[in-house]
C-alpha cells in the first residue's frame, strides 16, 4: 500500500483578507495484517486490565466528546500510555510517527526541528457505536493527531473543513494504515455494524515545550525530528525576492488591448511566436486609468522610475526563451489573463554550480503561476522563460522595468 495524500485547500483568494490554507492529511501502511491480528487480541486484553484497575472515568474530561461513553476505554485515556505498554508493537508506532511526520514537513515544505512527544490511547467499537463529530483541540499548542486501523469491517473516518464543515473528506478504514491529520480539524467515524469488534489506536502528538502545559494524558517522548530532516535538506543561505501581488483588472482594459495591438507592429525580441510591442519609455501611450493603477500597486517600494514597458501576446503554441531585463534593478509582469503557462525563473548561480544541482538533484528553476490581475515583480538580472501555451485561451500581460 502507498502513502495517501488528502487536503483541504482554499480557493483562490479575490482580496488580502480571505483566509489562505491548506490542511494535510496523510495515511499510509504501519502494519501488516497479520501484526494487526496479534495487536488486537493484546489490546482486547488491555481493555480488561485497565477497564478493572480504573472503574470511574476522569472527571471533567469523560468520552473526549466520542460518543462512546464513561464506561468505554477511551474515557480511560488519562490514565493510560499505549507508549508505555510492553510490546514490539510500540516502536513500530513510534517510528512511524517520526516518518509521517518528516513525509509532512517535505509535503508542506515546511523546515521544521522539534523534540516530539505523543500522548497515545486506544478505541474498542461494537456493534451500532461510531465516534461522534469532535476535535482534540484549538490552541497555541495543536500540532497532529494520528490513528492506526487495527480491526475493522466497513468503516470510514470523516474529516471536515475546520472552515466550511460541510465540505468533507471519507478516508475508508484499512487494517494496518496509519493517518496524520492536524488534530483542529473536526472528524467522526461511520458507525461500526459487525460481530466482532473495531478497534484503532489513537493519539495526539506535540512538542517539548507544550507538554507541561497539558493538564491531562500521558506524553511521552518519541523522538527528534530535526535529526531526520537536517541530516537531508540544506540550508540556504541567500535569497532572491519575488513579489506575488493580487489585484482586479481595472474596467475596460481587454479593449484597450485590441486596439493597441491593431496600431503597434509585433517585434521579435524573447517571443517566439505571439505577438510583442516595441517597449515604451516610462509609462507612454498607456491611458493614465491604467497606469495610475501600476503607479498604486507599486507604492510600497522605495522610491524608482519607470524604465519602460510593452505588451506581450502569447497564443496556443507561443512561449518566451530564456532572457533577462538588462539597464533595470527589477522586472514586473502584469497578468491581464489568467496564466495558462508557467513563468519559470531560473538560479542565477545555476550556471557555476550545474553539475552540483544535477548531482543532489536540485532544480536550477522556480516556477510560478498567475491569474488575471496578478502582479509578479522579481530581479530584472534574473533569466526567466515562458513555457508554450498549452490552452485556446491568449496569455496577455504587460511587462514593465524599474530602476531605483
Amino acid at each position: 500500500m502507498k502513502k495517501t495524500v488528502w487536503d483541504f485547500v482554499t480557493k483562490k483568494p479575490n482580496n488580502p483578507f480571505v483566509p489562505n490554507y491548506r490542511f494535510v492529511i496523510l495515511s499510509g501502511p504501519c502494519f501488516t495484517i497479520e501484526e494487526c491480528r496479534e495487536v488486537k487480541y493484546y489490546l482486547l486484553e488491555k481493555e480488561t486490565e485497565i477497564l478493572k484497575k480504573h472503574t470511574h472515568h476522569m472527571e471533567g474530561v469523560g468520552d473526549g466528546d466520542t460518543g462512546l461513553g464513561n464506561d468505554s476505554i477511551t474515557a480511560r485515556f488519562p490514565y493510560f500510555s499505549v507508549f508505555d505498554f510492553e510490546h514490539p508493537f510500540v516502536e513500530r508506532i513510534r517510528q512511524a510517527v517520526l516518518e509521517y511526520m518528516e513525509d509532512l514537513c517535505k509535503i508542506t515544505q515546511t523546515n521544521w526541528h522539534s523534540h516530539l512527544y505523543a500522548q497515545s490511547w486506544f478505541n474498542v467499537m461494537r456493534n451500532g457505536q461510531k465516534i461522534n463529530f469532535h476535535s482534540h483541540g484549538m490552541n497555541e499548542d495543536v500540532l497532529y493527531g494520528f490513528h492506526i486501523t487495527i480491526e475493522t469491517e466497513n468503516t470510514s473516518t470523516i474529516y471536515h473543513n475546520p472552515f466550511d464543515t460541510k465540505q468533507i473528506i471519507e478516508v475508508p478504514n484499512e487494517i494496518g494504515t496509519i493517518t496524520l491529520f492536524p488534530n483542529y480539524i473536526p472528524h467522526q467515524t461511520t458507525t461500526y455494524e459487525g460481530n466482532d469488534v473495531r478497534i484503532s489506536i489513537a493519539g495526539d502528538i506535540t512538542e517539548s515545550s507544550s507538554v507541561p502545559k497539558k493538564n491531562y494524558g500521558i506524553y511521552r517522548a518519541i523522538g527528534v525530528l530535526w535529526l531526520h530532516l537536517l541530516m537531508k535538506e540544506p540550508t540556504n543561505i541567500f535569497s532572491t525576492p519575488l513579489w506575488l501581488i493580487r489585484g482586479k483588472l481595472p474596467n475596460g482594459i481587454h479593449e484597450w488591448v485590441k486596439e493597441y495591438q491593431r496600431e503597434n507592429p509585433s517585434m521579435q525580441v524573447s517571443n517566439r511566436g505571439g505577438y510583442q510591442s516595441k517597449a515604451k519609455g516610462a509609462l507612454d501611450d498607456m491611458p493614465f486609468e491604467y497606469s495610475d493603477y501600476i503607479r498604486e500597486k507599486l507604492l510600497f517600494l522605495p522610491e524608482f522610475r519607470f524604465c519602460n514597458w510593452w505588451l506581450n501576446v502569447n497564443y496556443k503554441g507561443d512561449y518566451n526563451v530564456l532572457h533577462t531585463h538588462p539597464v533595470s534593478d527589477l522586472a514586473v509582469v502584469w497578468y491581464l489573463t489568467d496564466n495558462h503557462n508557467l513563468l519559470n525563473l531560473r538560479d542565477p548561480s545555476a550556471h557555476p554550480r550545474w553539475s552540483l544541482y544535477e548531482r543532489m538533484g536540485i532544480s536550477p528553476d522556480y516556477s510560478i503561476n498567475a491569474y488575471a490581475g496578478d502582479m509578479i515583480i522579481f530581479p530584472s538580472d534574473l533569466q526567466h522563460e515562458v513555457e508554450p501555451n498549452q490552452s485556446d485561451t491568449p496569455r496577455v500581460c504587460i511587462s514593465l522595468n524599474l530602476a531605483f
